[in-house]
């Protein structure tokens, strides 16, 4: 158990870790395009709305990503100030 702050490092270390594998494991891939071989408005449609997904998706992973980053250095800091506070 953690300190006066109450931040078990262990713990913290080991969530991060797995919130940054998991960020990690989302997968976007930009290189695919569909191949429409007729005009089909349905056809058309669908990959409309599967760009959509694929930007989406691309802008949460960087949210994702950031925000782990944000929680990883927060923890840091009160990791850091504990220390300091028990010297």
């Amino acid at each position: 158990m953690g300190g006066v702050i109450g931040i078990e490092q262990q713990t913290f270390s080991g969530t991060i870790a797995s919130l940054q594998a998991e960020t990690a494991s989302i997968s976007v891939n930009n290189s695919y395009e569909a191949e429409i071989s007729g005009h089909s408005e349905v056809m058309l449609s669908y990959v409309e709305c599967m760009n959509e997904i694929k930007t989406l998706l691309a802008a949460y992973k960087a949210f994702a990503e950031k925000d782990v980053e944000r929680i990883h250095s927060a923890g840091l800091a009160m990791i850091e100030a504990e220390k300091n506070l028990v010297q």
